[in-house]
């Protein structure tokens, strides 16, 4: 039923989930954020969250994109 609603309404039947993905990867991005933003963080501990952040922002991307082609 909703996924026959979502597609009257001209969304495509993964956005909910890829809407979700996206809010995830907008609240890990936040807490990394976060994380580097400690002082005396050891430089191995900001390395490693950095490359989460990388990661992350990346999937971010790719999810927007997979968004936009859903309509």
């Amino acid at each position: 039923m909703g996924d026959t609603a979502g597609r009257s309404s001209g969304a495509g039947p993964h956005r909910p989930i890829l809407a979700d993905m996206n809010r995830l990867l907008t609240l890990v991005r936040g807490h990394a954020h976060l994380v580097l933003s400690e002082e005396g963080l050891p430089a191995s501990i900001r390395a490693r969250v950095e490359e989460i952040d990388d990661v992350v922002r990346q999937a971010g991307r790719l999810t927007r994109e997979l968004l936009a082609a859903e309509g």
